[in-house]
């Protein structure tokens, strides 16, 4: 059987060229802007570069927070995405577009699996609780999930500079140590504009060592005592003029 190279290699060619159209990209970053009308996102990517990209999406465009499908009424201005996308005739398709945080079920469908352990605020001035459900090593921050203004299940980024201090047990850790779905209590401050842990406490902290107790009150006489009796007797071998006994 003869094959024809020339249309055999130009066939490869062509199969080659529409697949590279058709490929899909990735990338990821904060979303500047949202148009639900002609649904339409503006995200301000940081991977794998930096830049803006304008995002299409389509009947078949899949969007999910936390795992759970979304809509594009879920997504909101400074939340983070990974998204999957594709060239179409100039224009950026986005296939699948990913969150991490919490979306909140429809009332009744919440399921045993969804139950989660209340967050206690802290008292005031001793930071923020919540449950970390993002942790970025590349751009620093981590999201926090507890109670804020807009409810128990309020979503804060939070910077975390080089010297923030980061504990689990009272012992120091790196912010690689981190894990999704801990505990954590931040105290933050503003640092233009923008939110910084100036501390991190995972789990409890250390005990602190409890000083040593004052001796019993009781024992303070006895003591004198003695040192009375010891000052009696260095007092009588002075007086006789006798050497001090050798040591055992």
């Amino acid at each position: 059987m003869m094959i024809n190279l020339d249309r055999f290699s130009l066939g490869l060619a062509a199969g080659l060229l529409l697949a590279a159209e058709v490929s899909a990209d990735e990338a990821r970053g904060r979303i500047v802007r949202i148009d639900a009308d002609k649904k339409e996102i503006r995200l301000e990517t940081r991977l794998p570069v930096r830049g803006i990209l304008d995002l299409k999406l389509d009947g078949k465009t899949q969007i999910f927070i936390g795992g759970r499908p979304a809509t594009l009424k879920d997504l909101a201005p400074n939340r983070r995405i990974r998204v999957v996308f594709e060239q179409r005739d100039g224009k950026a398709i986005a296939q699948v577009v990913r969150s991490l945080g919490l979306l909140a079920p429809p009332p009744g469908e919440r399921g045993a699996g969804d139950a989660e352990q209340p967050i206690v605020p802290p008292k005031d001035g001793e930071g923020m609780a919540g449950v970390l459900r993002r942790i970025s090593l590349a751009e620093r921050e981590i999201v926090l999930i507890g109670p804020g203004p807009k409810g128990d299940r309020t979503e804060s980024t939070i910077a975390v500079a080089e010297k923030t201090a980061i504990l689990r047990d009272g012992k120091k850790i790196a912010l690689a140590d981190l894990k999704e779905g801990e505990t954590a209590t931040v105290k933050t401050e503003s640092n233009k504009g923008k939110m910084t842990a100036t501390s991190i406490q995972i789990g409890q902290a250390a005990a602190r060592p409890q000083p040593a107790a004052p001796p019993a009150r009781e024992e303070r006489p006895r003591l004198r005592q003695v040192l009375k009796r010891a000052d009696e007797l260095l007092r009588e071998l002075e007086e006789r003029k006798a050497p001090l006994p050798d040591r055992p």
